[in-house]
């Protein structure tokens, strides 16, 4: 702060300069600048001193200050962070002849190939995590103890398995010995592949194959975080897709990931499930899963790449009741054209024919005759129509012990209205080697189904 006694300073080095003049007029000339040079200072004194907060006020303002800080973490909100997202889609599905807004469902709605409708129809891609709102609440305390619960309701991560359950995550992290070790446990949502459950955390409003049917919806159990450098490793023992075995049921799986940043604009992830996890045609039935996916990124400027390549294998999971596998790909790619509009394409492969069909996520929805498929998602046998020696036709599989192959291109685009708001458009083509896309109502099965969505997604 400037002071008087800082005048003093300033003519005390300015009169040597004074006393250096080589004349009469030299000498005016440097008083006169001095003399503009104090004035400045005086001025610049008075404009502090009359801004000075008086040491009374000072004081007021500090203990109200701290009193609202004492209050804040007595109430439980020191360290809270929340947020919030809602996306309301409109889906048109031509296969299904059905078009409507897809809001707070669950996954049903299915019309079946008798003409029934499934009261609770398991996942299908035209559905699944579309529809949600939902909010988050991270709890950080003195230490670096984290505690998160995420709320969805009618689609959260346990909803297919332990339905009525609006939790999708509920879970801890305790640092052991410092910020980069921790202790993680409760219920945590899968983490394998590129994409995530939310609208607000991906590119397009439906999701991948792999995403869909490949992988678990979520984990039940308890273990490590560890980040060191540019790596990060996560692992837990845990039920998968089951929040409690039943009786006789004594057998968690493992399941791991692991993140690499190759640099700033690129990085590298793996996840992998080895143990027993419940059948999705039969949640009291635990068998043998092995899963393992290799994902990964690169994001600079205006263009985004990411990808997936993924295997697995469960005992009893295929349509014939023996043992399911596949494999299978997919890789996105977004440019902004401009900085709100975003276009986005992605292509997928799944290899899915071994003993009928069959995957992690895959049911029998439909009964066609004496053989099951899934005819809305284009899994399992293709059927095919056929006449009896009495005059009556009626659809049989083409082969019982051989699955579809399936293909999904999905073109996008993204229009970034605010910060917090995203309107997005997206048409989807699926395809499968064989004829196991139901049509309603006409009836019949043809090799592929188109799908057109827009959505509205919010975020804070």
């Amino acid at each position: 702060m400037f002071k008087p006694t800082a005048i003093a300073l300033a003519l005390g080095a300015a009169l040597p300069l004074a006393a250096q003049a080589q004349s009469a007029t030299d000498l005016q000339k440097q008083i006169e600048a001095m003399k503009a040079q104090i004035q400045a200072l005086e001025a610049q004194v008075k404009q502090m001193q009359a801004t000075q907060v008086p040491p009374e006020e000072f004081n007021r303002i500090k203990t109200k200050t701290e009193a609202l800080e004492e209050q804040k973490e007595a109430s439980g909100f020191g360290g809270l962070t929340i947020t919030g997202f809602a996306d309301v889609p409109y889906v048109y599905n031509q296969a299904q002849r059905q078009g409507s807004f897809v809001f707070l469902n669950n996954f049903s709605g299915l019309v079946l190939p008798d003409g029934a409708v499934a009261p609770d129809a398991p996942y299908t891609y035209f559905n699944s995590y579309l529809g949600i709102a939902g909010f988050s609440l991270l709890k950080e305390m003195e230490g670096g103890t984290q505690w998160k619960l995420t709320i969805a309701p009618q689609k959260s991560a346990a909803s297919s398995y332990n339905w009525p359950s609006i939790v999708h995550e509920a879970s801890v992290s305790v640092p052991l010995g410092d910020l980069q070790t921790r202790f993680i446990a409760g219920q945590i949502p899968d983490w394998s592949g590129y994409e995530y459950t939310f609208a607000y955390q991906q590119k397009l409003i439906t999701h991948n194959l792999l995403f869909d049917f490949t992988v678990p919806s979520y984990y039940v159990g308890a273990g490590l975080d560890i980040t060191r450098g540019d790596l990060d490793l996560k692992a837990l023992v845990a039920n998968i897709n089951t929040n409690a075995y039943k009786a006789n049921m004594t057998a968690p799986g493992f399941t791991f990931r692991g993140d690499y940043s190759i640099n700033e604009f690129a990085g590298i992830g793996f996840a992998g499930q080895f143990g027993k996890a419940p059948l999705f045609i039969d949640p009291s039935s635990l068998q043998t899963l092995t899963a393992f996916e290799v994902d990964g990124y690169y994001t600079r400027g205006d263009l985004t790449l990411q990808g997936q390549v993924g295997a697995g294998s469960q005992n009893g999971a295929a349509l014939n009741g023996g043992k399911a596998s596949w494999w299978g790909a997919s890789a996105l790619a977004a440019y902004k054209f401009l900085p709100k509009l975003e276009g986005v394409v992605r292509a997928d492969y799944l290899y899915n024919q071994r003993n009928g069909g069959g995957t992690l996520n895959i049911a029998a929805l439909c009964a066609n005759g004496e053989f099951y498929n899934d005819c809305f998602n284009g899994f399992g046998p293709g059927a095919q129509l056929v006449t009896n020696d009495e005059g009556l036709s009626f659809y049989a599989p083409i082969d019982p012990n051989k699955g579809t192959n399936r293909i999904a291109l999905s073109l996008g685009m993204n229009y970034l209205y605010s910060q917090n708001v995203q309107f997005r458009f997206e048409y989807r083509y699926d395809y499968g080697n064989q004829p196991v896309f139901y049509v309603a109502p006409d009836g019949g099965y043809r090799k592929y189904n188109n799908v057109i969505a827009g959505s509205t997604v919010l975020s804070f």
